[in-house]
């Protein structure tokens, strides 16, 4: 993974989410904010069209949001702890507080970049020590560094 698709910038704790639709907006307006992408209406309108295809839930409160659109000029990870959980269809109908959303640019070159990060992380979250030690961060600091313990 490109060393610079996590930074300490992209790591937010304690955030406030309605619902997922208007935490799926925060990540767009999050990204932009950033400089990963241009376009806070295109951007999110990238999230939810992937959530239309398939929840990205995945178990134990993690979701991983994605998206692979023009909106986005570089890869990123932005990492969200929220302060409490929220309706997010996932495997085991748990409420999500914890969100790793994958941001790719469009492109052929995208696809690649998107499968791959997707593999990357699919693959962390399954491990219940790396969930709990994510859990038990005491900031975007320690989360930072847990992730780029794991990064290859």
């Amino acid at each position: 993974m490109e060393d610079s698709a996590i930074k300490k910038d992209y790591i937010r704790t304690g955030i406030h989410a309605g619902n997922k639709n208007s935490f799926l907006h925060q990540l767009a307006e999050q990204s932009v904010a950033n400089g990963i992408a241009d376009d806070v209406e295109k951007t999110y309108e990238g999230f939810l069209e992937r959530e239309q295809e398939c929840s990205t839930g995945f178990t134990d409160g993690f979701a991983i949001p994605h998206t692979r659109c023009g909106s986005v000029k570089k890869t990123a990870v932005l990492i969200n702890r929220l302060d409490q959980g929220i309706d997010w269809p996932s495997m085991d109908g748990q409420p999500t507080d914890f969100v790793i959303a994958l941001m790719v640019p469009g492109g052929d070159r995208g696809a690649d970049e998107h499968m791959r990060l997707l593999s990357h992380f699919s693959r962390l979250l399954v491990n219940a020590d790396f969930r709990k030690s994510l859990r038990q961060a005491e900031s975007s600091e320690e989360i930072y560094r847990i992730f780029k313990e794991r990064i290859i």
